[in-house]
């Protein structure tokens, strides 16, 4: 009932895009994984539209692929469709409990912000444990719930190597009427500072994850009506 009353939305509190996905991921698993065998699946998952284009094509057609599967067992298209959607079921039954509710896309797709270079050197197992600590708590934010997919307008893709983690999405929002250049609205996923010590680290977050704005003002006469602090870098003699 939740696919057959699905309006095809990522909200945060659908249980249909958490069924969907898992299933989706779940059945292009079982349908190229063992063709392909498990390095190239890896390397073809790595862009989600190839997998997705693949599938797309193969179940329109019926591809004699769904026979090649056969020595696991499965025969055909519709066999393989359930298979997989049965999987998934279990899966979300593992994970987040039997009641469908708690399957909702927000218990599924997160995002954390972490700083890229610092990131990938703490990912390294060689790391210290004290830049872990550093990236982790104090430069990272998160995890937050979002709403989005990779294939929808409020773009928010995960990684099919790592399911459900938001990894790639608007960085940066703004609306600009050409007719008034005084006032943008923008917002960022973080803030104003990207240092982790300052006041303004991460204060559009929140903004950014809601749909809200702030104003660029352009006007140079706005200074002279609101407090305001600057800084001057010089070079070093």
């Amino acid at each position: 009932p939740y696919l057959e009353n699905w309006d095809y939305r990522y909200d945060m509190n659908s249980t249909a895009a958490s069924v969907f996905d898992t299933f989706f991921i779940t059945l292009t698993r079982n349908t190229l994984s063992g063709l392909v065998g498990e390095e190239i699946y890896q390397n073809l998952i790595r862009v989600e539209n190839i997998p997705i284009r693949i599938m797309k094509r193969l179940l329109q057609e019926n591809s004699f692929l769904f026979q090649e599967v056969g020595a696991n067992g499965i025969d055909s298209r519709d066999e393989i469709i359930r298979l997989s959607m049965q999987e998934s079921i279990e899966w979300l039954s593992e994970q987040y409990g039997d009641e469908p509710v708690q399957w909702r896309w927000e218990n599924l797709h997160t995002l954390t912000l972490r700083p890229a270079l610092f990131a990938e050197a703490s990912d390294d197992p060689d790391a210290p444990a004290v830049l872990k600590m550093i990236v982790n708590n104090l430069m990272s934010k998160g995890p937050y719930p979002v709403p989005g997919q990779g294939t929808t307008v409020n773009k928010a893709q995960y990684d099919w190597s790592n399911p459900y983690q938001m990894l790639l999405g608007p960085s940066i929002r703004r609306i600009v009427d050409f007719g008034n250049l005084n006032r943008i609205e923008t917002v960022t996923p973080t803030g104003q500072s990207g240092n982790p010590l300052s006041e303004y680290f991460g204060d559009q977050t929140e903004l950014w994850l809601q749909g809200q704005y702030r104003y660029l003002y352009q006007d140079s006469t706005f200074f002279r009506e609101v407090s305001y602090q600057t800084m001057r870098l010089e070079p070093a003699h």
